[in-house]
């Protein structure tokens, strides 16, 4: 979520977590739904209202 957070796409993300961006894709989903989100900006300002970040 932080990376995600500070603009980096999944193709980033995956790059610096080594793995697929297939697979980044699928845990931001996830995570959109854990947050009750739909965009990237909503479930940013979620988690850090949450403080998960």
């Amino acid at each position: 979520m932080r990376a995600i957070s500070q603009g980096q796409t999944n193709k980033q993300v995956a790059r610096q977590l080594a793995i697929s961006p297939r697979t980044v894709g699928t845990h931001v989903e996830s995570a959109f739904r854990k947050l009750g989100c739909s965009t990237r900006a909503a479930a940013t300002l979620k988690a850090r209202t949450l403080r998960l970040i």
